[in-house]
Formats: C-alpha cells, structure tokens, sequence
C-alpha cells in the first residue's frame, strides 16, 4: 500500500477529469519501477548482455541455439542474405524460421557483404531494398537492426543516415566502437558499440578479457553487445569461435546476473526506459 501511495503521489495535477488519464499512470508507474528501487520497486535498469551472431552459419542453430535453450537464453543472427540462398554452411529460411518463432532475433549484414563504404548512396540502398525483398520472401518480418559489414561506414555520417532510414539500429565492431559498453541514457543506435567474442584456441585470454567487460558493465548497469561468427567444436580460421570457450563467457554473465536480450528487446526497453526519465 506504501509503495501503491507513492505511484499515486507521483502523478499530475488534475490526473482525474471525468475519467483517468491512463497514459500519465503509466509514465508514473514506470518512473517509479525506474528510479524507486531503493524503495521497493523492481529496477528494470540493469546490465543487458545481447550475443550476436554475424553471417547466418549454421553454427547458429546446430551448435548454439541447443546450449542457449538449454539456458534459457537467445541471441540474435545478422542475416547475409546472399549466403542464406547460395552458401551451403548457411542457414536456409527454414532455420531462420524456427529461429525466430523460439525467440531469437533475426536481422539484417547486407545482401552482399560488401564495405558499405565504398558503395555509392543508391548501392547502398539497393543494399537493404534487397534483404527486405529476401526476407519477405524467406516469410519473416522485415528485420529491424543492421551489422556493419567489417565494420565499414561506422564512423561515415552518409551511411549511417542510409542506414538508419531502413533500421532502428546499426551495429559497430570492435575496432571501431568508441566505448566497451553502451550506456542506457546515451546509447547511439546509429553506432552501437560492440565487443568480439571469436575466441579460440590460439587467443584464450579473450575470455578473461570479455569476463572483464561483464564485470564493468554489470558495475554500471550499462549494455554489453559481443560479436560471434562461426562457431565450431575445434576452430580453424580467424573468425570462428569455439563453443567451449564461448558458453565459458556466457556462463559468467549468466552468473553475473545479466539479462539476455536480442536486439530488438533491447532496443524497445531503452526507449521504454527514455520515455519515462526524459
């Protein structure tokens, strides 16, 4: 009742005419959820954790998606459309399906994982005009968010303008991230950091490296987002990861208390969140 009182108290003057103004109850109530935790409340500001998966593999779905459901977690895979429809280690639409209607994110690396770059302003548009074609074909939603072939145009205003007129996210890598988490009160969608989570034999130390990152961004309840492309049993290239070592990353964040999120839930819970405090 206590706690009820001061939801109530926080509400407007003159919230009753001849009937209840539901949306200022809601930017009450979620306010005091927010910033009331001390008090009570739930506080929905807390460290996020997203695994991404870069390229489509079907590493995705054989190897990880068993490990994630088994812990009762999903990631998102950033989908090179080209590779669903010609590559034979890809993924098929059937998969990205099945991936998607168990709670996992599916979204957009280009059609042709090209730099971004140096395309011109119209091949970057024929770009994403053709994955949301490949998408309403494979029979999904159109995606949402968008990874940054190698990283190219991050830091070029042109094509994260082109970008962001197709998706509501556009996410950086490692060597052109400007920080290891995102903040949730100053998060750039148009340029999301990220950390890689290709972790292998040959550089084990990566591991104690993200647990790192985990424990900073558990520390300031920020957002952490990895990047992972294919994973693999034993790896044998340089942008694999092998499961052992990544399940030991996700297992600490697990331990750690972060929330796991795919794209889109994170990106809805942030403006959620900047609705109310702004």
């Amino acid at each position: 009742v206590k706690q009820m009182d001061e939801v109530i108290s926080g509400l407007p003057n003159k919230w009753f005419d001849t009937s209840p103004r539901f949306d200022e109850l809601q930017k009450s109530f979620m306010s005091y959820v927010f910033n009331k935790k001390d008090k009570g409340g739930v506080g929905l500001k807390r460290p996020l954790i997203a695994i991404t998966f870069d390229d489509g593999f079907r590493s995705d779905i054989d190897l990880v998606y068993p490990e994630f459901k088994q812990r009762g977690i999903t990631g998102t895979s950033y989908i090179w459309t080209d590779r669903t429809d010609n590559y034979a280690g890809a993924m098929n639409p059937d998969d990205l399906i099945n991936l998607k209607l168990n709670g996992w994110g599916i979204e957009c690396h280009t059609r042709d994982h090209l730099r971004l770059a140096e395309l011109s302003d119209q091949e970057i548009h024929e770009q994403f005009q053709a994955v949301n074609q490949d998408f309403e074909r494979y029979g999904l939603p159109l995606p949402q968010h968008h990874a940054l072939p190698f990283g190219s145009g991050g830091n070029v205003k042109r094509v994260q303008d082109i970008v962001m007129q197709y998706r509501k996210s556009c996410r950086n890598i490692h060597s052109n991230s400007s920080g290891i988490y995102n903040d949730w009160d100053t998060i750039d969608f148009s340029a999301l950091n990220a950390r890689s989570a290709d972790i292998t034999d040959a550089n084990p130390h990566v591991v104690d490296l993200r647990k790192s990152d985990i424990d900073l961004t558990v520390e300031e309840k920020g957002i952490l987002i990895l990047i992972v492309h294919k994973v693999s049993l034993e790896t044998n290239g340089q942008y694999e990861a092998k499961l052992e070592h990544l399940l030991s990353v996700v297992d600490y964040a697990i331990e750690k208390g972060m929330k796991f999120v795919t794209l889109d839930e994170m990106y809805e819970r942030v403006k959620e969140y900047q609705n109310v405090v702004n």
